[in-house]
């Protein structure tokens, strides 16, 4: 008949820690845990914490941090052996009847299914300890402040003492130790820490045996009534102007789409004014835009009429009696987002919006964040007797 023998051989002894790093992170098991380490398969235990698992093809690496300590199962009938340390003396891995194995550490071992490397003489037992936590159980109200009773099991070989240790995130991490050590006698009087109110409470017990962990348990989830949750700060909401250079020109697809003119049906035959065109005299070099209401619009100049048109391509002529008969609608203003405007008797720069509202650009940053770091090369001079075709509105920061 074959045994199914795990063999820990130890890769190399760690100076005891004091403390842990702030930085380590430490996985503490909640649920047993499966590995397949070959053919073979090893189970870790809940309430085990390591540091780092490697699974190789035919082994396992684990480091155990000081003050820690992992149990390992082997599935099978036969108990498991493990190596001591290779023959040193201070061994910290335990062997017992139930396929258990402990390692404390500081430690980091190889873990190797089915070989056998030295003798095992550091702790034997025909019994496995085991521990149960009994109270507090699945969903028990504790109150931050009061007096409360912990109550576990022992089994098999009792540890000595035990050390109780609380987690607030469902067992993530065990950073409140309840008491270091106490006598094993079932039960320990606590009072229950002021904290943040929790449901994820969960208290961890691990035993103790001539200074090596030989036993651990994890508790039910519980909840500590404490101090309300801190409110949370509220959220200061930083609004970067809404005003987008390429969304206002893409927006103001028309003039009469920027100037939200009002669609005006022309009586059949009298259509001389064709919506969206551009129209002038043949006798006069002036171009007017036409709007869908049927009126004609004055470009001011020709920096104003090139933020809508490239060229002059298309405009239709009309004798002077054909545009006299189409209404004057007004002047036409720079095409939004196009390009930024002054006036010389103010220094202020402006960036325009729909309809003509001229939004002052306060800071440079602005100006770049809108136009580039060229931006002082898309100012125009708009002429004083223009600037009446404009609105002022909000400044952009």
């Amino acid at each position: 008949m074959n045994k199914t023998i795990i063999s820990v051989l130890l890769i190399g002894l760690l100076a005891p820690l004091t403390s842990l790093n702030a930085t380590t992170s430490l996985i503490n098991i909640s649920n047993d845990e499966t590995k397949t380490i070959g053919a073979n398969t090893v189970i870790i235990k809940a309430g085990s914490v390591y540091e780092s698992l490697t699974v190789n093809t035919d082994t396992m690496i684990l480091t155990v941090p000081s003050g820690e300590a992992v149990e390992l199962r082997a599935p099978g009938i036969y108990p498991a052996v493990l190596e001591n340390d290779g023959g040193l003396a201070n061994c910290n891995v335990l062997q017992t009847r139930d396929n258990q194995l402990l390692i404390n550490g500081p430690r980091t071992v190889t873990v190797r299914p089915s070989a056998f490397h030295c003798d095992v003489t550091n702790y034997d037992t025909n019994n496995t300890s085991m521990l149960s936590l009994v109270s507090p159980t699945v969903g028990a109200q504790l109150t931050a402040g009061s007096s409360s009773q912990i109550f576990w099991q022992s089994a098999g070989r009792v540890p000595a003492s035990v050390r109780l240790r609380l987690s607030l995130d469902g067992g993530t991490t065990y950073d409140r130790t309840i008491i270091e050590s106490v006598i094993n006698n079932g039960f320990y009087q606590w009072t229950v820490p002021e904290v943040v109110t929790t449901s994820a409470a969960r208290i961890k017990i691990e035993g103790f045996d001539s200074g090596l962990v030989t036993a651990v348990a994890l508790g039910d989830l519980f909840t500590i009534q404490g101090s309300e949750p801190p409110l949370e700060e509220e959220e200061v909401v930083v609004v970067v102007d809404a005003y987008n250079s390429t969304s206002e020109t893409f927006n103001a697809s028309t003039i009469s789409v920027d100037k939200s003119l009002t669609v005006v049906t022309p009586v059949s035959g009298t259509i001389t004014c064709l919506a969206n065109s551009r129209i002038k005299s043949r006798s006069s070099s002036g171009v007017y835009y036409c709007g869908v209401d049927g009126k004609r619009y004055v470009f001011p100049n020709q920096k104003t009429h090139d933020t809508w048109y490239s060229g002059f391509s298309g405009v239709i002529e009309l004798s002077d009696a054909e545009l006299a008969a189409v209404p004057l609608g007004g002047n036409v203003t720079y095409r939004p987002g196009v390009r930024m405007v002054k006036i010389q008797t103010d220094p202020k720069v402006y960036a325009v919006a729909a309809g003509g509202v001229l939004r002052w650009v306060k800071t440079e940053a602005a100006a770049e964040r809108l136009y580039g770091s060229n931006w002082n090369q898309m100012i125009d001079d708009v002429p004083d007797a223009f600037f009446v075709n404009y609105v002022v509105g909000e400044a952009i920061e």
